[in-house]
């Protein structure tokens, strides 16, 4: 991305030119908003979304997975090299455990946003962003501050960098010239992106999904998109 006053190259995130100084703008979006979705002195769009923790199907389709592999196992590969049953306790036992670790944090999450995870997201014609705001992030941030200390009074230098990750990934964005596919998950107001392997979501309630959609395939055409 470049300043259009000095031509300085910038940040992809960057609301001024460390060049010139001048605001950096994307295209301003002309047209009818529906309602909830405003746009602001960036010409950005915004909108909050209350995401239900336990609502969210993404751990569940992880532990569906993860149950999937030793029922394969205790399926198909016994058969397959004749060896007995109970060899393979061992690994069932730890997928097992994987999965446990899994539902528990997000059963953990649950509590923490009380149940709801409130998002800010932002979009231009370039980029979509979001950040987790609201109180439930505040309690998350003070629990991975927590941690954090814990694991520096531990020596446990892992531990503080795991914790300091985790407060990152309270936020996330991507560039529209960068996204591979689009897909709507209409029965979640949820919108995925997908960016080389990485995965994003998008919320927007039932009266605003059709035109987040919309802006979103208009602005990514190179990319693939599922759910139409």
């Amino acid at each position: 991305m470049y300043c259009p006053d000095c031509g300085r190259e910038t940040t992809a995130d960057a609301r001024f030119c460390p060049g010139c100084g001048k605001p950096l703008k994307a295209a301003r979006f002309e047209g009818s908003l529906p309602e909830g979705i405003v746009l602001d002195e960036f010409g950005d769009l915004t909108w909050t979304y209350g995401q239900k923790v336990l609502r969210d199907p993404r751990p569940f389709r992880i532990a569906w997975l993860i149950l999937t592999v030793p029922f394969m196992l205790f399926t198909g590969i016994p058969v397959l090299l004749n060896r007995a049953w109970g060899e393979l306790w061992i690994m069932f036992w730890v997928l097992m455990g994987i999965t446990a670790i899994v539902l528990l944090s997000w059963g953990i999450m649950a509590v923490v946003y009380r149940g709801t995870m409130l998002y800010e997201i932002r979009m231009n014609s370039e980029k979509i962003e979001f950040s987790i705001v609201g109180e439930g992030a505040a309690r998350m941030n003070r629990l991975m501050g927590a941690a954090s200390v814990m694991g520096r009074l531990s020596g446990k230098g892992q531990a503080a960098r795991a914790a300091g990750t985790a407060s990152v990934s309270m936020s996330g964005y991507c560039r529209f010239q960068d996204v591979k596919s689009l897909t709507a998950k209409r029965r979640y107001d949820c919108i995925n992106i997908r960016v080389g392997i990485t995965l994003q979501s998008y919320y927007a309630s039932p009266g605003q999904f059709e035109f987040v959609w919309n802006y979103l395939k208009e602005h990514c055409p190179q990319a693939k998109i599922k759910g139409k």
